[in-house]
C-alpha cells in the first residue's frame, strides 16, 4: 500500500494574517505610549484616566490610535473635541489620514474606520448610533455641547461598557456643574453619565489640574504623561537654546 506524503494544509491568506492581531500590531506602532492594560469596566463604570502632554505634542495621534485599539477589541469609541465644528472636521481628517496609513501597512486588506460625525435627532442618525453601540467598531466624534452629548447618552443607554470615551481639553469641556450657565451644567451632567457607562475614559489636556481636582477616585497611577516627539520645541527648549544679541538697555522714559 502506498501512502501519499503528508503535506501541511494551505490556509487561506486571511487566516495566515490573523487580521485582528496584525491590525493591533500596526495600531500600536502609531504611538509608543498607548495604554494596553486591562480595564474591568465591561459593564460600564470603567476607570477614568488623565492624559497630559505639552501643547501640540502628539496628543491627537495618541487619542486616535487608542480609540482604534478599542475598535480592535470589539468596542466603539467616542471622541469629544471642543465645541467647534472646525475641531470636529480636523479630527475627522486626521482619522482618515491614519486610516490610510494603517491600510497601506496592512497590505492586501481593506482597512476602514466607520466614523460618525452627524449626531442629530433624525431617525437615520439615531439608528446609526444605536448600531455603533450594539455592534462596536465605530468612532463617534461629538462636539462638546449638551445636545450632542445627551443624544449619545440616550442611544448608548442599553449598551453599558460598549465604548471608550475620550474627552479632549477635558479641563475646559467638562466639570461645569457649579457654573451659572445652564449649558455648562447640562454638558457636565451628560459627561458624568457617559463616563459612568464607558468601558474606560481618558481625559486629555495639557493642563490636568481641573481633572484631578474633580475626580476624587483618580490616583497618580491613573495619570498618563506622554513623551513629546524628539523634534518637539516647547518654551523650555526655546529658552534653553536662546541666543542673546548685542543690545543696549534704555529706560522707557529715556530717549
Amino acid at each position: 500500500v502506498e501512502y501519499t506524503e503528508y503535506k501541511e494544509p494551505v490556509l487561506e491568506k486571511v487566516q495566515e494574517l490573523d487580521l485582528p492581531s496584525k491590525e493591533r500590531d500596526v495600531i500600536t506602532s502609531l504611538h509608543p505610549e498607548l495604554f494596553l492594560g486591562v480595564t474591568s469596566g465591561l459593564q460600564g463604570g470603567g476607570k477614568i484616566r488623565g492624559v497630559t502632554s505639552p501643547t501640540q505634542s502628539s496628543k491627537t495621534q495618541w487619542t486616535i490610535a487608542q480609540a482604534l485599539l478599542a475598535l480592535n477589541e470589539g468596542r466603539s469609541a467616542i471622541i469629544v473635541p471642543r465645541n467647534f465644528t472646525g475641531d470636529q472636521i480636523q479630527l475627522r481628517e486626521r482619522v482618515k489620514t491614519i486610516e490610510k496609513l494603517i491600510s497601506d501597512e496592512m497590505k492586501g486588506t481593506d482597512y476602514t474606520v466607520r466614523c460618525l460625525t452627524s449626531l442629530s435627532d433624525s431617525k437615520e442618525d439615531v439608528e446609526s448610533r444605536c448600531e455603533a453601540f450594539r455592534l462596536g467598531g465605530h468612532v463617534l466624534i461629538a462636539l462638546a455641547n449638551s445636545k450632542q452629548l445627551q443624544n449619545l447618552v440616550k442611544d448608548s443607554e442599553a449598551y453599558p461598557g460598549s465604548y471608550d470615551l475620550f474627552i479632549d481639553e477635558a479641563d475646559a469641556s467638562d466639570y461645569g456643574k457649579e457654573s451659572k450657565s445652564q449649558e455648562d451644567v447640562k454638558r457636565a451632567v451628560a459627561f458624568d453619565v457617559l463616563k459612568s457607562k464607558a468601558h474606560q475614559t481618558f481625559c486629555i489636556s495639557a493642563t490636568l489640574m481641573g481633572v484631578v481636582l474633580n475626580e476624587p477616585e483618580m490616583r497618580s497611577s491613573d495619570l498618563i504623561r506622554l513623551t513629546p516627539p524628539v523634534d518637539y520645541r516647547g518654551f523650555q527648549e526655546i529658552a534653553d537654546n536662546a541666543k542673546v544679541l548685542k543690545h543696549r538697555v534704555h529706560g522707557f522714559n529715556k530717549y
